[in-house]
């Protein structure tokens, strides 16, 4: 019979794991408190209403299409599938409700307190991993996106539960880490790719006889995703693992118009069709095709303006605030008194932390990766939330080594 001792959690850990419920619970209360100041009915944007459009049409047995693509035509593999059937499962349990949705998306950006908690322990230590649990419980965009319809916070979810996954000593984590970014994906197909890095960086970094281990980690993600391109080849004639977004994604970006349009302007889309009108008689297939080849003529005809777009967008991709001509003023400025210390702390706590590299590969990886990929398009600032998440870890490592000089002179008194 095992020893009563045993069972008794030591009273450190009882500490932290306290402060970790409380900051899941004052997380919890502030999105709460968020969500009930939009209206019920109110939908923001036209990306939102699309999903909306696409859940409903999942609900009455159509299958993921839209009938209003602007593209033109009916669209059946232009957005992933994931996000539509989030929604969907949600409308069919409690009806077409908005809020029903956003609760659900608060309880999920709570869970990112305690994935990022966990994560920042498991790499700093329980003192960071408070500061970087902190951070999370506070940050205005997983706040924000909790009250919209559109797929940032379930990708961010699951790819941040991958790389927790990966950090975990589990012995099937990469069986786990592989199905949860190929749910990742299946919201958002910009995390595709990395399922080729991953294993590599880690047979790099932690030599052959780890790298063997990780084939589970591929497999596992092509399972994951392949009944969606088994759909789409039924549908489209050809394998698709991810979507017909990138084509006219990249001729967005890169266009003859791009580098005209008025300062601070995100983009239009309506003004940035080719002229000749070509694309309204193609294929959803084809017209991926069509837009990829215009885009990468553009490139290769104006070198100088691809790398002064890449720039720009880089610019934006880490501009502390969202685009004052979008936001309203107090948005503008809750972002910029969070980011800016965020920033800051991470840029610290990575340097502090540099002889660690081999343990922290992954973190950069995924940021370098994301901020490359996206400064490719045309940006705006949620396609950083899905790496937020890794700023707060090195923020929560450079937050704890500040303090230290302070907790020392506070204990000295």
């Amino acid at each position: 019979m095992p020893r009563m001792e045993s069972f008794v959690i030591p009273k450190e850990k009882r500490v932290w794991d306290k402060k970790l419920l409380i900051l899941i619970i004052l997380g919890l209360l502030i999105r709460l408190f968020y969500i009930a100041t939009i209206p019920p009915s109110f939908i923001d944007a036209t990306d939102p209403r699309e999903y909306d459009s696409l859940a409903q049409s999942i609900l009455n047995g159509e299958g993921l299409k839209n009938e209003d693509s602007f593209l033109g035509g009916v669209a059946y593999s232009y957005r992933p599938p994931l996000y539509p059937v989030f929604l969907a499962f949600i409308y069919f349990l409690f009806g077409h409700s908005y809020l029903a949705v956003r609760i659900i998306q608060v309880l999920l950006s709570a869970c990112l307190i305690f994935l990022i908690f966990n994560l920042t322990k498991t790499i700093f230590g329980e003192k960071a991993a408070f500061w970087a649990g902190l951070g999370t419980t506070f940050c205005p965009e997983f706040i924000y996106y909790a009250g919209t319809l559109r797929p940032t916070l379930l990708h961010t979810f699951f790819l941040l539960l991958s790389f927790y996954l990966l950090y975990s000593s589990s012995s099937r984590r990469y069986i786990w880490a592989g199905f949860a970014l190929g749910l990742a994906t299946l919201t958002r197909a910009v995390s595709f790719y990395l399922v080729f890095f991953i294993p590599i960086f880690i047979g790099l970094v932690k030599g052959k006889n780890e790298m063997k281990k990780t084939f589970l980690f591929p497999l596992a993600f092509l399972l994951t995703i392949s009944p969606w391109a088994i759909r789409n080849y039924r549908i489209q004639g050809e394998i698709l693992f991810t979507s017909y977004e990138s084509g006219y994604s990249l001729w967005l970006a890169h266009n003859p118009k791009t580098l005209k349009r008025e300062r601070g302007e995100i983009f239009l889309p309506h003004c940035y069709f080719p002229e000749d009108k070509k694309y309204l008689k193609l294929s959803e297939k084809e017209k991926n095709k069509y837009f990829k080849k215009e885009a990468f003529k553009y490139i290769y005809h104006h070198p100088k303006e691809f790398f002064i777009n890449f720039f720009t967008q880089l610019k934006y991709f880490y501009r502390p605030y969202p685009n004052p001509r979008y936001i309203k003023r107090k948005y503008v400025i809750i972002s910029s008194i969070f980011t800016f210390p965020l920033f800051a702390f991470s840029f610290y706590g990575t340097i502090i932390s540099r002889k660690q590299w081999k343990n922290l590969f992954l973190l950069y990886l995924v940021i370098l990766y994301y901020t490359l990929v996206y400064s490719l398009f045309t940006v705006v600032i949620r396609y950083r939330v899905p790496i937020i998440p890794y700023f707060l870890v090195f923020a929560g490592k450079g937050l704890e080594n500040f303090s230290l000089p302070l907790s020392r002179h506070s204990s000295s008194l």
